[in-house]
């Protein structure tokens, strides 16, 4: 069964979200020939799987999972999208990964500022958007994300389409699983005709960053960690020798300034990222808002970080 055959579980679809996309990306539609022209309905004239999808009343949840550590023994936070068109929720998982998962690593070469992200952001991008459109949706099952201490995974469920090749898939030839459906991603340049996708990942990681699996392809892309001191000291992972480097040579280390571990994490990431939003920093440190509101309120009291400029558009510093 196909997506475009597939009935979708609900009738009562409206539309709204898909056609602001559309007409965000420039591209003209017109109400009488709308559903035709992007498939919506199978043969007997209901909706299909494509217009659930598409629709407002899309219920799938996408997930972005991060876990402590190196396996899924010990789960972190979640953060769902859902209740929207599925090129929305896409698009916002993208956003999400790449500001809370994505690290930017500062490092200050003579006087130039070199910043060095975990994973390559278009390699992910194109991998994420691959994920979604060539998911097996017949099955119900979305694709996902999940963050681990030292990589990022992608999870699409399904195998290459019948009659396909893994060295054809490593090239880009581009047979999608779901025609009709790839042919809206293409639309909206979400993908290109040329499947530039999986070679633009290969191009980067190599080959072995993808994983075929009985029901699924994976494809994990590794952290560029450059300091892993520093990364763990960001996780509130630092092992004896380095807390006791860190008391030595950091006046304002965990111990001297007897930090909370969320404190702590919190001074590392500022350390990393000034700009960082107090929503952004919740997402990383897998606490809620009013949590990390808490320890900032702690930190400034404390004298250790300062605010600079406004909520919207300001930073933060830290006082050493």
């Amino acid at each position: 069964m196909t997506m475009k055959q597939e009935e979708s579980p609900r009738q009562d679809l409206t539309f709204n979200q898909f056609k602001a996309i559309l007409t965000f990306k420039g591209l003209h539609f017109s109400d009488e020939t709308f559903e035709q022209n992007y498939n919506l309905r199978n043969n007997e004239g209901k909706y299909n799987y494509i217009a659930f999808l598409v629709s407002d009343q899309n219920d799938t949840s996408i997930k972005v999972v991060r876990f402590n550590g190196l396996t899924k023994a010990e789960f972190l936070s979640r953060k769902e999208f859902d209740g929207a068109c599925i090129f929305k929720q896409m698009e916002e998982a993208l956003d999400y990964s790449l500001n809370v998962l994505n690290i930017v690593q500062t490092n200050i070469v003579g006087k130039t500022r070199v910043d060095t992200p975990y994973f390559d952001s278009d390699a992910f991008r194109e991998a994420w958007f691959n994920a979604v459109c060539h998911n097996l949706w017949v099955e119900k099952t979305p694709p996902a994300i999940y963050g681990f201490d030292d990589r990022v995974e992608i999870i699409s469920h399904g195998l290459l389409k019948e009659g396909m090749t893994k060295e054809e898939f490593f090239n880009g030839v581009s047979k999608p699983v779901n025609e009709e459906f790839a042919k809206i991603f293409m639309q909206l340049d979400f993908m290109e005709q040329s499947g530039k996708g999986v070679p633009t990942v290969v191009a980067k990681y190599g080959k072995g960053v993808y994983h075929f699996g009985s029901s699924f392809i994976q494809c994990v892309l590794p952290y560029n960690i450059l300091d892993k001191y520093k990364h763990d000291r960001l996780l509130g992972k630092s092992d004896t020798k380095n807390e006791d480097r860190t008391a030595t040579n950091n006046a304002t280390n965990n111990a001297t300034k007897n930090l909370s571990k969320t404190e702590g994490q919190i001074m590392e990431i500022i350390r990393e990222i000034p700009g960082v939003s107090i929503s952004i920093l919740a997402g990383k440190i897998g606490k809620d808002i009013s949590t990390i509101k808490r320890a900032i309120k702690n930190l400034k009291e404390k004298g250790l970080i300062k605010r600079v400029g406004t909520t919207r558009t300001g930073h933060w510093e830290i006082i050493e």
